[in-house]
């Protein structure tokens, strides 16, 4: 909630990305709103109040936390956005952690990072997709291993349904709840540039 991701994505306006409060792209989501509101500062600093005193803490004992992220394309710039948001709202130390993709996605897989900055891309023009990587704690793309046996139940009775007005009412029960637990942070849309030859009537870009 402490991000402010119109800042960040007007930083960087040669990406022409758009900033999201939510998993589901636009062009297939459910609805038009955000999951939740941008750069809510109260909430945030709510939820940090609420952890540290459920860790019995203060602020100045919480430690340094390390933001790992591959430096490629516009990653570089969005993670000193995201550190300098961080520690600007909430106070917290952020160390920035560069990792080439092949060892990144090795500690990924190990589970040995605490934040990591990355593109994700769905293959399939579909909200199933994207919601699906959360089905168990042991899928390959469950990164962050969350599980929640609502969130399950949830996303089973989306796979049933047939009728395809409730199938999307169901998948924004699904990602409505994972917005509201925050295992994975949104932050923008990503945007693709390519050249078509101009015999060419039909093009669709995916992945």
């Amino acid at each position: 909630y402490a991000l402010y991701r119109n800042e960040i994505v007007e930083s960087i306006p040669q990406t022409r990305n758009q900033p999201c409060c939510r998993v589901i792209p636009r062009d297939y989501a459910m609805k038009e709103a955000c999951c939740f509101e941008d750069n809510d500062q109260a909430r945030a600093l709510l939820h940090l109040n609420s952890a540290l005193a459920e860790l019995g803490i203060g602020l100045n004992e919480l430690p340094e936390m390390t933001l790992t992220y591959p430096p490629l394309g516009d990653q570089c710039q969005i993670v000193h956005l995201v550190q300098r948001q961080w520690e600007e709202v909430l106070g917290i130390k952020v160390k920035l952690a560069p990792q080439s993709k092949p060892l990144l996605m090795n500690e990924l897989m190990k589970g040995q990072y605490q934040i990591c900055s990355m593109f994700w891309t769905s293959m399939i023009k579909d909200p199933v997709y994207l919601l699906s990587a959360f089905r168990s704690v042991h899928g390959h793309a469950n990164l962050c291993r969350w599980v929640n046996e609502d969130y399950q139940r949830l996303l089973y009775q989306a796979d049933a349904e047939l009728n395809s007005d409730k199938r999307r009412e169901n998948f924004l029960k699904v990602e409505t709840l994972l917005m509201d637990e925050l295992p994975v942070i949104p932050i923008s849309f990503g945007t693709a540039l390519y050249m078509k030859g101009e015999k060419l009537e039909i093009c669709n870009f995916c992945g």
